[in-house]
């Protein structure tokens, strides 16, 4: 930490709910993790029930901790801080986010040092194995992006075939690709930007607020980064018990409609119907192989989709 009357490059948010020992952890690689110019950390947590900010509070003094007592959401505690950041850039990061070497943070900082019309970059999100976790970053959300997603068509042609999560991150290139959003779980933000455009949009409680927050930077003629190389450990849905959500999807298509308009609602829900499925027949025939267990368990998920989406609820569109 640095005293408190100097000025930090970086100010680290970090959202809580219910996640003591996570968040924990989080903040002791935190400590260890290379941030040049100095750090604040600001955690605001969401009236957690297991005492996560006075765990924090004592274990860490010089964090300063916010203790809500409601659940105000995601994009709405992000916000909290973010008005409160004294540092020239803002790291969003999540508690069951982790630096998988010391330097992934500041690879950030470089990229953004290195070109001041970037607002925002982000790193390659993996599972505890080293896989790519989908959805650590991607393309504005519209009929093609999202049916490309739904269909498992931009596995084939990851330069080609942009859909809303990118894919296949070694195929694209050693980096910075361009995109147009960054997850939240861990992303720098320019807060020259944030000041420019906004914080993130409340009215999403959770899921695509971040994918609200990058279109939006880069309707401001702003530019957002993804750098393959740079790796962040991300315990996807170690804040919620690891439970299969569909709110994601509602609130992309919600998204959707809010930038392209209601028009090709009526064919996306099939189309998105159609591709889940056929995504959930291709698990459950890998499955028939030894050792299908988890292909098994892709087959559920992506079959959970598909029924989602023929009922699609996208929400109130301003």
């Amino acid at each position: 930490m640095i005293p408190a009357g100097d000025i930090p490059a970086v100010t680290v948010v970090i959202v809580t709910w219910n996640c003591r020992d996570l968040a924990l952890r989080c903040l002791r690689e935190l400590a260890a993790a290379d941030l040049p110019g100095g750090r604040e950390v600001i955690v605001v947590d969401n009236a957690s029930a297991d005492g996560t900010a006075a765990a924090l509070a004592q274990a860490f003094p010089d964090v300063r901790v916010i203790a809500n007592t409601a659940n105000t959401g995601f994009a709405a505690a992000n916000n909290q801080a973010l008005a409160l950041a004294r540092g020239r850039y803002a790291l969003l990061l999540n508690p069951d986010a982790f630096p998988t070497a010391a330097d992934s943070l500041a690879s950030l900082v470089a990229c953004l040092d290195a070109d001041q019309r970037l607002a925002a970059a982000g790193c390659r999100l993996v599972h505890e194995d080293g896989r790519h976790q989908v959805g650590d970053a991607g393309w504005r959300p519209g009929f093609w992006s999202l049916s490309l997603h739904a269909l498992g068509l931009t596995q084939v042609l990851p330069r080609r075939l942009r859909g809303v999560f990118l894919v296949r991150p070694d195929a694209l290139g050693p980096g910075p690709v361009g995109v147009d959003w960054i997850c939240g779980a861990c992303m720098l933000v320019r807060m020259d930007a944030v000041r420019q455009v906004g914080g993130l949009d409340a009215g999403f409680f959770m899921y695509a607020e971040d994918v609200e927050w990058g279109c939006r930077l880069r309707a401001a003629g702003l530019g957002v980064a993804y750098l393959p190389r740079s790796r962040v450990l991300h315990l996807q849905g170690g804040t919620q018990g690891g439970v299969a959500s569909t709110r994601w999807l509602d609130n992309l298509v919600r998204l959707h409609c809010v930038l392209n308009g209601r028009g090709s609602l009526p064919l996306l829900r099939p189309v998105l119907a159609t591709g889940f499925a056929l995504r959930a027949l291709a698990y459950r025939l890998v499955a028939l192989r030894p050792g299908g267990a988890a292909a098994r368990g892709r087959a559920r998920v992506m079959w959970q989709f598909a029924r989602h989406a023929w009922r699609l609820a996208p929400g109130p569109v301003a």
